[in-house]
């Protein structure tokens, strides 16, 4: 059978695989190196690889390329995407240095396995974080945001580091139930533990993780009411499920994940006068403080999303085959992989890809192109928990004076670059009139 896959130059896949992989790992596969994103950002890696991909998808046609090589396919058409991403986790599973660095820190998770293992964790996790659904929690939930958030939302000023800490009791709260609240030794033992992860190499079980899991045992064994704990202790799981190698993506997604998606957010809003306006006119006749009212905030959540797609948090999937593939005519090998830019797709082929377009959402969440919470039936299991968290928080901090954003600089109305560091973000709140 003919190929209808061109394959790059040398030349062309040389510079694929230095502005896309190297950068990634130089950021951190599992958690940012403030260093490693400054870096990058001060190569300009973003633009230029946006470039790149670009002249690529013009130069040879369909959105779907080969690497020399014959075992690397790069994608950036919505249809190509949409056929491995729904045939995940089987045949196109999680990569080999995905598992080994995730292994570190949650062997046995859901987002790492595959087969009857992955069935099985993926029912338990749907279960605990009811996806597709408004979470049965979610007024608990709610009323730890807005004690959490109010604070923050008071001064002002707002910086990284700050932020960051809010969400983390924020997390620690949900997952673990209000007494946790300052349990800053889970959060930090989970933060060593990704860091090793980056690496790849070197990696052995320390009593880090030790600390970590023993931790997550006693809070299953005994979990407090109003709990992600609670919900996850009451089911009777299925036998490889491994319910405490659930619990670090949860930590981390509804931690410091979620808070680098509310900064961005906030800064995008703090630059576009228009989309503020209409947002604090959503918030002026809305409830951000019930289920309900968190659900009828179509302008935040859009808000939300469109960070989320402007700077994506993982700005690259990767997806590797499990076994011999055959796709558009090319038989690829066990341990191909494909190579999925979100940098680049969330950005292509849209109307003012370089614009905050909260109306966009929520009609494409639908769009293969738009990959913040992947797609098909990996999809994240805690979209909607996530959603009603991060909504929550971003209204609440949009409360009283508007803010400013004073770093990382962005245009006034104009187009938004690829790159934005939130670790240095820093916004103070505008003098009235």
């Amino acid at each position: 059978m003919a190929s209808k896959i061109p394959t790059l130059s040398f030349a062309e896949s040389l510079r694929a695989k230095g502005l896309l992989l190297a950068p990634n790992l130089l950021q951190g596969l599992f958690v940012r190196s403030p260093t490693g994103v400054r870096l990058t950002a001060a190569a300009g890696t973003e633009r230029r690889a946006h470039t790149l991909l670009a002249e690529l998808e013009r130069r040879h046609a369909g959105g779907v390329m080969l690497l020399r090589g014959g075992k690397e396919l790069l994608l950036v058409a919505p249809a190509a995407v949409r056929q491995v991403l729904d045939a995940s986790p089987d045949p196109w599973g999680p990569p080999a240095a995905k598992k080994k660095g995730m292994g570190h820190f949650q062997p046995g998770a859901v987002t790492i396995s595959t087969g009857a293992d992955w069935t099985r964790r993926r029912r338990f996790n749907e279960q605990v974080l009811d996806t597709g659904r408004m979470h049965r929690l979610a007024g608990s939930f709610l009323e730890v945001v807005e004690d959490e958030v109010g604070t923050a939302a008071g001064g002002e000023t707002l910086d990284w580091p700050r932020l960051e800490a809010v969400f983390d009791r924020i997390m620690l709260q949900v997952v673990f139930g209000r007494p946790a609240a300052g349990d800053g030794q889970l959060s930090a033992a989970l933060g060593k533990l990704m860091r090793q992860g980056n690496r790849l190499v070197l990696l052995r079980r320390s009593q880090t993780f030790e600390v970590l899991h023993d931790g997550i045992r006693r809070h299953l064994a005994s979990p407090h009411p109003g709990s992600l704990m609670e919900v996850a202790a009451a089911l009777e799981p299925d036998d490889g499920v491994q319910p405490g190698s659930q619990v670090p993506h949860w930590m981390f997604a509804m931690g410091g994940t979620l808070a680098a998606n509310v900064a961005r957010a906030l800064a995008a809003v703090a630059v576009s006068p228009e989309v503020e306006a209409r947002l604090r006119a959503e918030l002026a006749s809305g409830d951000p403080g019930s289920p309900e009212g968190v659900a009828g905030l179509a302008v935040t959540a859009g808000c939300l999303q469109e960070a989320m797609r402007l700077w994506p948090t993982t700005p690259m999937l990767v997806r590797e085959a499990q076994r011999e593939v055959e796709f558009e005519g090319v038989s690829l090998p066990a341990g191909a992989k494909a190579l999925i830019p979100n940098l680049y797709n969330h950005r292509s082929g849209i109307e003012s890809p370089h614009r905050l377009m909260p109306e966009r959402w929520p009609a494409a969440a639908a769009d293969y192109r738009f990959n913040f919470f992947s797609s098909g039936p990996q999809v994240c299991a805690g979209i909607d928990l996530a959603l009603v968290l991060g909504v929550a928080a971003l209204a609440r901090l949009l409360s009283g004076a508007p803010w400013t954003l004073d770093s990382p600089r962005l245009p006034a109305e104009g187009p938004l670059p690829l790159a934005f560091d939130h670790h240095r973000l820093r916004l103070r709140r505008r003098p009235a009139g």
